[in-house]
């Protein structure tokens, strides 16, 4: 849709906030983020979550006619913007309290305050304080995570799991976000693997240069990168340095 020179209209339903993807907001807060910095004119609207086993979930996307430049996610650092949401429906308010509380008590040791946005359905925002009254979603649910939000694009993220404490996933994504925020990569590992297509776009179609540096290379980015290399004959340059791989095309 970027690179087609069209504009496009998609209603995405399913689920929003699921096991074994990215949950929405890593897409809406960190990977969108970067495209638009690229000129990609991209939209993302929720009208509501879903969860498992129901799902349900809606999402409007919205892409207008674009000029792609590279792809290269490194600003100057503003190590306040640190931002969180949680999302919560079906499930007691105290289960999403002790799940910001355990992230947030975790990050602010190491000095990274985090500025929560909280949505749930109107007859919980009493008791959670939410920021945003939103649609009860057709299965019980809790999603939460942060996020880097001027300079580098990273960002942790998670969901409720059944016999997992509402305190082990708050540590969970405190302990991941604080690994990527401190390798001082300019993207985090799950964006890594994302970005790639649209930088060998860029060099393709507009013949920009792309970089980005992030501090491990997963299993997903060597394998899309092995793949768009059979494919389209560019290579990428990685190289390591000072603990970071650095990639580029």
């Amino acid at each position: 849709m970027v690179f087609s020179g069209k504009r496009f209209f998609a209603s995405i339903k399913g689920g929003t906030d699921v096991a074994w993807s990215p949950p929405l907001d890593h897409t809406k807060e960190v990977l969108l983020p970067i495209l638009r910095d690229a000129g990609a004119e991209v939209g993302l609207s929720v009208e509501r979550r879903g969860y498992y086993p129901k799902g349900g979930g809606l999402v409007n996307l919205c892409v207008s006619p674009s000029e792609f430049a590279g792809i290269n996610p490194i600003k100057p650092l503003e190590e306040r913007d640190i931002f969180g949401r949680l999302h919560i429906s079906g499930l007691p308010a105290h289960v999403g309290k002790r799940l910001m509380e355990s992230t947030s008590s975790l990050l602010s040791e190491k000095g990274i305050p985090v500025e929560w946005n909280i949505e749930s359905p109107e007859d919980m925002c009493r008791q959670i304080g939410c920021s945003v009254a939103v649609p009860r979603t057709q299965s019980p649910g809790v999603s939460a995570g942060v996020w880097h939000g001027g300079g580098r694009h990273i960002g942790s993220f998670s969901i409720g799991k059944k016999g997992v404490s509402a305190e082990r996933i708050g540590e969970d994504i405190a302990e991941s976000f604080l690994a990527e925020f401190q390798s001082g990569a300019s993207v985090d590992i799950h964006t890594g693997d994302q970005i790639l297509i649209y930088m060998a776009m860029a060099r393709i179609k507009n013949k920009k240069h792309s970089s980005f540096s992030v501090r491990e290379l997963t299993c997903h980015t060597l394998t899309t990168m092995s793949l768009i290399e059979k494919i389209t004959q560019l290579s990428f340059v990685r190289e390591k340095k000072a603990g970071l791989w650095h990639i580029s095309v």
